[in-house]
Protein backbone atom coordinates (compact mmCIF):
# COMPACT_ATOMS: atom_id res chain seq x y z
CA UNK A 1 0.00 0.00 0.00
CA UNK A 2 1.27 3.46 -0.88
CA UNK A 3 1.54 6.27 1.66
CA UNK A 4 -1.34 8.08 -0.05
CA UNK A 5 -3.48 4.95 0.15
CA UNK A 6 -2.65 4.53 3.83
CA UNK A 7 -3.64 8.14 4.51
CA UNK A 8 -6.94 7.77 2.66
CA UNK A 9 -7.82 4.57 4.48
CA UNK A 10 -6.98 6.06 7.87
CA UNK A 11 -9.04 9.15 7.03
CA UNK A 12 -12.14 7.06 6.27
CA UNK A 13 -11.59 5.16 9.51
CA UNK A 14 -11.51 8.41 11.50
CA UNK A 15 -14.75 9.59 9.84
CA UNK A 16 -16.44 6.25 10.53
CA UNK A 17 -15.49 6.32 14.23
CA UNK A 18 -16.44 10.00 14.48
CA UNK A 19 -19.89 9.89 12.88
CA UNK A 20 -21.14 6.30 12.73
CA UNK A 21 -19.41 4.97 15.81
CA UNK A 22 -20.31 7.88 18.08
CA UNK A 23 -23.45 6.43 19.65
CA UNK A 24 -22.68 2.82 18.76
CA UNK A 25 -19.56 2.56 20.92
CA UNK A 26 -19.86 5.79 22.89
CA UNK A 27 -16.70 7.12 24.47
CA UNK A 28 -14.69 4.35 22.84
CA UNK A 29 -15.20 6.16 19.52
CA UNK A 30 -13.15 9.13 20.73
CA UNK A 31 -10.30 6.89 21.81
CA UNK A 32 -10.53 4.96 18.54
CA UNK A 33 -10.06 7.95 16.24
CA UNK A 34 -7.47 9.41 18.64
CA UNK A 35 -5.40 6.23 18.29
CA UNK A 36 -5.66 6.39 14.50
CA UNK A 37 -4.59 10.04 14.44
CA UNK A 38 -1.65 9.47 16.76
CA UNK A 39 -0.55 6.39 14.82
CA UNK A 40 -0.64 8.39 11.57
CA UNK A 41 1.19 11.41 13.00
CA UNK A 42 4.69 10.21 11.94
CA UNK A 43 3.39 9.57 8.42
CA UNK A 44 1.84 13.02 8.21
CA UNK A 45 5.00 14.69 9.49
CA UNK A 46 7.07 12.78 6.92
CA UNK A 47 4.77 13.85 4.06
CA UNK A 48 5.67 17.44 3.16
CA UNK A 49 2.24 18.22 1.71
CA UNK A 50 0.43 16.94 4.79
CA UNK A 51 2.83 18.72 7.08
CA UNK A 52 2.02 22.00 5.34
CA UNK A 53 -1.75 21.35 5.63
CA UNK A 54 -1.50 20.97 9.40
CA UNK A 55 -0.50 24.55 10.06
CA UNK A 56 -3.41 26.82 9.30
CA UNK A 57 -5.05 29.56 11.38
CA UNK A 58 -7.67 27.18 12.81
CA UNK A 59 -4.94 24.82 14.03
CA UNK A 60 -3.12 27.65 15.74
CA UNK A 61 -6.35 28.75 17.45
CA UNK A 62 -7.02 25.28 18.86
CA UNK A 63 -3.41 25.18 20.06
CA UNK A 64 -3.95 28.56 21.73
CA UNK A 65 -7.12 27.28 23.42
CA UNK A 66 -5.19 24.34 24.85
CA UNK A 67 -2.29 26.51 26.00
CA UNK A 68 -4.66 28.91 27.79
CA UNK A 69 -6.09 26.01 29.81
CA UNK A 70 -2.64 24.57 30.48
CA UNK A 71 -1.44 27.94 31.78
CA UNK A 72 -4.56 28.37 33.93
CA UNK A 73 -4.04 24.93 35.47
CA UNK A 74 -0.39 25.76 36.11
CA UNK A 75 -1.28 29.01 37.88
CA UNK A 76 -3.94 27.37 40.06
CA UNK A 77 -1.95 24.19 40.76
CA UNK A 78 -1.12 23.25 44.33
CA UNK A 79 1.15 20.43 43.21
CA UNK A 80 2.77 19.41 39.94
CA UNK A 81 0.35 16.52 39.44
CA UNK A 82 -2.48 19.03 39.02
CA UNK A 83 -1.18 19.74 35.52
CA UNK A 84 -2.23 16.26 34.41
CA UNK A 85 -5.82 17.46 34.09
CA UNK A 86 -4.82 19.51 31.05
CA UNK A 87 -4.55 16.14 29.34
CA UNK A 88 -8.35 16.02 29.25
CA UNK A 89 -8.19 18.72 26.59
CA UNK A 90 -5.51 17.16 24.37
CA UNK A 91 -8.29 16.57 21.80
CA UNK A 92 -7.94 20.28 20.99
CA UNK A 93 -4.47 19.52 19.62
CA UNK A 94 -5.68 16.50 17.63
CA UNK A 95 -7.37 18.94 15.25
CA UNK A 96 -3.90 19.58 13.79
CA UNK A 97 -3.22 16.07 12.42
CA UNK A 98 -6.94 15.48 11.77
CA UNK A 99 -7.42 18.43 9.41
CA UNK A 100 -4.44 17.27 7.34
CA UNK A 101 -5.30 13.56 7.33
CA UNK A 102 -8.96 14.09 6.42
CA UNK A 103 -7.96 16.35 3.53
CA UNK A 104 -6.58 13.26 1.76
CA UNK A 105 -10.19 12.30 0.86
CA UNK A 106 -11.40 15.80 -0.01
CA UNK A 107 -13.39 16.24 -3.20
CA UNK A 108 -16.52 17.78 -4.66
CA UNK A 109 -18.76 15.09 -3.10
CA UNK A 110 -17.17 15.20 0.35
CA UNK A 111 -19.98 17.19 2.02
CA UNK A 112 -22.56 14.73 0.74
CA UNK A 113 -20.47 11.80 1.99
CA UNK A 114 -20.15 13.48 5.38
CA UNK A 115 -23.94 13.93 5.48
CA UNK A 116 -24.60 10.26 4.69
CA UNK A 117 -22.27 9.16 7.48
CA UNK A 118 -23.98 11.53 9.92
CA UNK A 119 -27.41 10.22 8.85
CA UNK A 120 -26.27 6.64 9.42
CA UNK A 121 -24.93 7.69 12.82
CA UNK A 122 -28.26 9.31 13.77
CA UNK A 123 -30.16 6.19 12.66
CA UNK A 124 -27.78 4.03 14.71
CA UNK A 125 -28.42 6.25 17.74
CA UNK A 126 -32.17 5.77 17.37
CA UNK A 127 -31.66 2.02 17.06
CA UNK A 128 -29.53 1.90 20.20
CA UNK A 129 -32.05 4.01 22.11
CA UNK A 130 -34.99 1.87 21.00
CA UNK A 131 -33.17 -1.33 21.95
CA UNK A 132 -32.22 -0.07 25.40
CA UNK A 133 -35.64 1.34 26.32
CA UNK A 134 -38.08 -1.04 24.62
CA UNK A 135 -36.13 -4.30 24.63
CA UNK A 136 -33.74 -4.07 27.58
CA UNK A 137 -36.33 -2.16 29.59
CA UNK A 138 -34.12 0.74 30.69
CA UNK A 139 -35.95 3.87 31.82
CA UNK A 140 -33.69 6.15 29.75
CA UNK A 141 -31.32 5.35 26.89
CA UNK A 142 -27.65 5.76 27.79
CA UNK A 143 -25.77 4.16 24.91
CA UNK A 144 -22.73 1.92 25.10
CA UNK A 145 -19.89 3.21 27.33
CA UNK A 146 -21.75 6.49 27.57
CA UNK A 147 -24.12 8.54 29.72
CA UNK A 148 -27.66 9.78 29.05
CA UNK A 149 -26.98 13.46 28.34
CA UNK A 150 -23.94 13.00 26.05
CA UNK A 151 -25.88 10.29 24.18
CA UNK A 152 -28.78 12.69 23.60
CA UNK A 153 -26.60 15.63 22.57
CA UNK A 154 -24.63 13.47 20.15
CA UNK A 155 -27.86 12.11 18.64
CA UNK A 156 -29.18 15.62 17.98
CA UNK A 157 -25.83 16.79 16.57
CA UNK A 158 -25.61 13.88 14.15
CA UNK A 159 -29.22 14.38 13.06
CA UNK A 160 -28.79 18.06 12.22
CA UNK A 161 -25.30 17.64 10.76
CA UNK A 162 -26.84 15.25 8.25
CA UNK A 163 -28.85 18.23 6.94
CA UNK A 164 -25.61 19.31 5.27
CA UNK A 165 -26.80 16.96 2.54
CA UNK A 166 -29.79 19.21 1.81
CA UNK A 167 -27.35 21.91 0.71
CA UNK A 168 -24.81 19.54 -0.85
CA UNK A 169 -27.15 17.77 -3.30
CA UNK A 170 -29.34 19.35 -5.96
CA UNK A 171 -31.76 16.49 -6.73
CA UNK A 172 -34.75 14.90 -4.98
CA UNK A 173 -32.50 12.66 -2.90
CA UNK A 174 -31.50 15.71 -0.85
CA UNK A 175 -34.80 15.48 1.03
CA UNK A 176 -33.79 12.09 2.46
CA UNK A 177 -31.52 13.99 4.82
CA UNK A 178 -34.58 15.53 6.51
CA UNK A 179 -34.82 12.18 8.30
CA UNK A 180 -31.71 13.10 10.28
CA UNK A 181 -33.39 15.37 12.87
CA UNK A 182 -36.21 12.83 13.21
CA UNK A 183 -33.75 10.03 13.98
CA UNK A 184 -31.68 12.20 16.30
CA UNK A 185 -34.71 13.69 18.04
CA UNK A 186 -36.23 10.26 18.56
CA UNK A 187 -33.03 9.04 20.21
CA UNK A 188 -32.93 12.15 22.43
CA UNK A 189 -36.54 11.59 23.54
CA UNK A 190 -35.67 8.01 24.49
CA UNK A 191 -32.75 9.41 26.51
CA UNK A 192 -35.12 11.80 28.30
CA UNK A 193 -32.72 14.75 28.16
CA UNK A 194 -34.52 18.07 28.39
CA UNK A 195 -31.61 20.15 27.09
CA UNK A 196 -31.74 18.18 23.84
CA UNK A 197 -35.25 19.49 23.17
CA UNK A 198 -34.08 23.07 23.52
CA UNK A 199 -31.18 22.25 21.18
CA UNK A 200 -33.59 20.88 18.59
CA UNK A 201 -35.75 24.00 18.74
CA UNK A 202 -32.74 26.29 18.22
CA UNK A 203 -31.30 24.13 15.44
CA UNK A 204 -34.66 24.02 13.66
CA UNK A 205 -34.76 27.82 13.65
CA UNK A 206 -31.17 27.87 12.35
CA UNK A 207 -32.06 25.45 9.55
CA UNK A 208 -35.08 27.49 8.47
CA UNK A 209 -33.18 30.78 8.48
CA UNK A 210 -30.22 29.30 6.63
CA UNK A 211 -32.54 27.73 4.05
CA UNK A 212 -34.25 31.09 3.54
CA UNK A 213 -30.93 32.62 2.51
CA UNK A 214 -29.45 29.73 0.52
CA UNK A 215 -32.41 27.94 -1.10
CA UNK A 216 -34.92 29.42 -3.51
CA UNK A 217 -38.50 28.92 -4.67
CA UNK A 218 -39.94 25.42 -4.33
CA UNK A 219 -36.96 24.06 -2.39
CA UNK A 220 -37.31 26.72 0.27
CA UNK A 221 -41.06 26.08 0.52
CA UNK A 222 -40.45 22.37 1.10
CA UNK A 223 -38.10 23.18 3.96
CA UNK A 224 -40.61 25.60 5.50
CA UNK A 225 -43.45 23.08 5.20
CA UNK A 226 -41.38 20.25 6.63
CA UNK A 227 -40.20 22.36 9.55
CA UNK A 228 -43.76 23.53 10.25
CA UNK A 229 -44.94 19.92 10.42
CA UNK A 230 -42.07 19.04 12.74
CA UNK A 231 -42.93 22.03 14.95
CA UNK A 232 -46.59 21.02 15.11
CA UNK A 233 -45.57 17.48 16.04
CA UNK A 234 -43.30 18.85 18.78
CA UNK A 235 -46.10 21.06 20.17
CA UNK A 236 -48.50 18.13 20.15
CA UNK A 237 -45.92 15.92 21.81
CA UNK A 238 -45.28 18.51 24.49
CA UNK A 239 -49.01 18.87 25.15
CA UNK A 240 -49.81 15.17 25.34
CA UNK A 241 -46.65 13.53 26.61
CA UNK A 242 -44.87 16.10 28.79
CA UNK A 243 -46.02 14.36 31.94
CA UNK A 244 -44.79 10.96 30.74
CA UNK A 245 -41.68 11.80 28.72
CA UNK A 246 -39.04 13.65 30.69
CA UNK A 247 -37.49 15.22 27.59
CA UNK A 248 -40.64 17.16 26.73
CA UNK A 249 -40.72 18.90 30.12
CA UNK A 250 -37.83 21.18 29.10
CA UNK A 251 -40.06 24.04 28.00
CA UNK A 252 -42.33 23.75 31.04
CA UNK A 253 -39.23 23.90 33.25
CA UNK A 254 -37.98 27.04 31.52
CA UNK A 255 -41.40 28.69 31.54
CA UNK A 256 -41.92 28.17 35.25
CA UNK A 257 -38.43 29.36 36.14
CA UNK A 258 -38.59 32.57 34.09
CA UNK A 259 -42.28 33.18 34.76
CA UNK A 260 -42.51 32.33 38.47
CA UNK A 261 -38.84 32.22 39.52
CA UNK A 262 -39.07 28.70 40.95
CA UNK A 263 -37.58 25.30 40.16
CA UNK A 264 -39.92 22.64 38.79
CA UNK A 265 -38.07 19.70 40.38
CA UNK A 266 -35.06 18.72 42.48
CA UNK A 267 -32.82 18.41 39.42
CA UNK A 268 -33.50 22.02 38.47
CA UNK A 269 -32.99 23.20 42.05
CA UNK A 270 -29.58 21.49 42.17
CA UNK A 271 -28.53 23.10 38.91
CA UNK A 272 -29.52 26.58 40.08
CA UNK A 273 -27.40 26.08 43.19
CA UNK A 274 -24.49 24.88 41.04
CA UNK A 275 -24.80 27.92 38.79
CA UNK A 276 -24.87 30.38 41.66
CA UNK A 277 -22.01 28.66 43.46
CA UNK A 278 -19.96 28.53 40.27
CA UNK A 279 -20.42 32.24 39.60
CA UNK A 280 -19.34 33.08 43.13
CA UNK A 281 -16.33 30.77 42.78
CA UNK A 282 -15.40 32.57 39.55
CA UNK A 283 -15.53 35.93 41.30
CA UNK A 284 -13.20 34.54 43.98
CA UNK A 285 -10.55 33.73 41.32
CA UNK A 286 -11.52 35.46 38.05
CA UNK A 287 -8.24 35.24 36.11
CA UNK A 288 -7.19 31.56 36.20
CA UNK A 289 -9.88 29.88 38.29
CA UNK A 290 -9.51 27.07 40.81
CA UNK A 291 -8.41 24.11 38.69
CA UNK A 292 -9.96 20.71 37.99
CA UNK A 293 -12.18 19.31 40.81
CA UNK A 294 -11.36 22.22 43.14
CA UNK A 295 -13.66 24.52 41.16
CA UNK A 296 -16.62 22.49 42.47
CA UNK A 297 -15.20 22.59 45.99
CA UNK A 298 -14.86 26.37 45.67
CA UNK A 299 -18.55 26.59 44.72
CA UNK A 300 -19.84 24.44 47.60
CA UNK A 301 -19.83 27.16 50.31
CA UNK A 302 -22.40 29.13 48.29
CA UNK A 303 -24.88 26.22 47.98
CA UNK A 304 -27.62 24.97 50.30
CA UNK A 305 -26.69 22.18 52.70
CA UNK A 306 -28.77 19.64 50.75
CA UNK A 307 -27.19 20.45 47.39
CA UNK A 308 -23.69 20.62 48.86
CA UNK A 309 -24.05 17.13 50.34
CA UNK A 310 -25.62 15.79 47.14
CA UNK A 311 -22.79 17.06 44.91
CA UNK A 312 -19.74 16.21 47.03
CA UNK A 313 -18.25 13.89 44.41
CA UNK A 314 -19.27 15.88 41.32
CA UNK A 315 -16.57 17.05 38.93
CA UNK A 316 -18.48 19.79 37.09
CA UNK A 317 -21.17 22.45 37.52
CA UNK A 318 -23.66 21.38 34.83
CA UNK A 319 -23.06 24.49 32.72
CA UNK A 320 -20.14 24.91 30.34
CA UNK A 321 -19.90 28.69 30.70
CA UNK A 322 -19.92 28.67 34.49
CA UNK A 323 -17.79 25.54 34.61
CA UNK A 324 -15.03 27.07 32.47
CA UNK A 325 -15.24 30.32 34.45
CA UNK A 326 -14.79 28.58 37.82
CA UNK A 327 -12.35 26.04 36.42
CA UNK A 328 -9.95 28.40 34.62
CA UNK A 329 -11.32 31.93 34.99
CA UNK A 330 -11.20 34.38 32.11
CA UNK A 331 -8.53 32.21 30.49
CA UNK A 332 -10.94 29.28 30.49
CA UNK A 333 -13.76 31.35 29.03
CA UNK A 334 -11.44 32.57 26.26
CA UNK A 335 -10.50 28.95 25.49
CA UNK A 336 -14.18 27.99 25.33
CA UNK A 337 -15.03 30.85 22.97
CA UNK A 338 -12.18 29.81 20.67
CA UNK A 339 -13.40 26.21 20.77
CA UNK A 340 -16.90 27.19 19.63
CA UNK A 341 -15.96 29.87 17.11
CA UNK A 342 -13.29 28.06 15.06
CA UNK A 343 -15.74 25.89 13.05
CA UNK A 344 -17.84 28.92 12.06
CA UNK A 345 -15.01 31.36 11.40
CA UNK A 346 -12.96 28.72 9.60
CA UNK A 347 -15.88 27.80 7.33
CA UNK A 348 -16.78 31.44 6.67
CA UNK A 349 -13.20 32.36 5.77
CA UNK A 350 -12.65 29.31 3.54
CA UNK A 351 -12.59 29.66 -0.27
CA UNK A 352 -16.06 29.90 -1.82
CA UNK A 353 -15.98 26.58 -3.63
CA UNK A 354 -19.01 24.42 -4.46
CA UNK A 355 -19.22 23.22 -0.83
CA UNK A 356 -19.14 26.61 0.86
CA UNK A 357 -22.86 26.58 1.84
CA UNK A 358 -22.99 23.04 3.30
CA UNK A 359 -19.65 23.53 5.06
CA UNK A 360 -20.76 26.79 6.70
CA UNK A 361 -24.05 25.24 7.77
CA UNK A 362 -22.13 22.39 9.39
CA UNK A 363 -19.96 24.86 11.29
CA UNK A 364 -23.03 26.74 12.51
CA UNK A 365 -24.72 23.52 13.66
CA UNK A 366 -21.61 22.42 15.53
CA UNK A 367 -21.22 25.77 17.31
CA UNK A 368 -24.94 26.06 18.10
CA UNK A 369 -25.04 22.58 19.62
CA UNK A 370 -22.21 23.28 22.03
CA UNK A 371 -23.43 26.80 22.79
CA UNK A 372 -27.00 25.71 23.65
CA UNK A 373 -26.19 22.44 25.38
CA UNK A 374 -23.57 24.27 27.43
CA UNK A 375 -26.32 26.35 29.04
CA UNK A 376 -27.76 23.26 30.72
CA UNK A 377 -24.92 20.76 31.03
CA UNK A 378 -21.21 20.28 30.32
CA UNK A 379 -19.78 18.95 27.07
CA UNK A 380 -16.31 18.40 28.49
CA UNK A 381 -16.81 15.74 31.15
CA UNK A 382 -17.06 12.95 28.57
CA UNK A 383 -14.53 12.17 25.85
CA UNK A 384 -17.20 11.61 23.20
CA UNK A 385 -18.24 15.28 23.27
CA UNK A 386 -14.85 16.70 24.16
CA UNK A 387 -13.23 15.14 21.11
CA UNK A 388 -16.11 15.50 18.67
CA UNK A 389 -15.93 19.30 18.37
CA UNK A 390 -12.36 19.72 17.06
CA UNK A 391 -12.33 16.53 14.96
CA UNK A 392 -15.69 17.34 13.36
CA UNK A 393 -14.37 20.86 12.67
CA UNK A 394 -11.33 19.22 11.03
CA UNK A 395 -13.67 17.19 8.83
CA UNK A 396 -15.62 20.28 7.78
CA UNK A 397 -12.52 22.39 7.08
CA UNK A 398 -10.22 19.71 5.73
CA UNK A 399 -12.50 17.09 4.15
CA UNK A 400 -15.54 19.05 2.94
CA UNK A 401 -13.62 21.09 0.36
CA UNK A 402 -13.28 20.77 -3.40
CA UNK A 403 -9.49 20.91 -3.21
CA UNK A 404 -7.33 21.05 -0.08
CA UNK A 405 -4.41 23.50 0.15
CA UNK A 406 -1.38 22.44 -1.82
CA UNK A 407 -3.26 20.19 -4.25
Amino acid sequence: MTVAGLERGAAWLVLAFLLVGANLIGNLSAYAYAVVLLAMLPVLLWDGTMRARMWRPAALLYALAFLLLLLAFALSARQVSDLQYAGNFVFFLLFIPAVALLSSNAGVRASEQFAWLALIGAAAALGVGFYEVHIQGLRRAVGFVNLTNPFAMMSVMLGFLSLIGVFARKDLLRWAFLLGPIFGGGAAILAGTRAAMVMMACLSVLFVLYSAFTLKGRERNIVFAGTALLLLAAIAGTAFFASNLRAFSAFETLARFFGQGEAIDTSTEIRLNLYYGGLRAFLDSPIFGHGWWRHVEAAHPYMTDYVREHTQLWSHLHNDYINFAALAGVMGLASYVIYMSVPVVGAAKAPRDSQYAPRLFGGLVLATCYAVFGLFDVSFSMEILLGFGPICAAALLGFCVDEPPGS
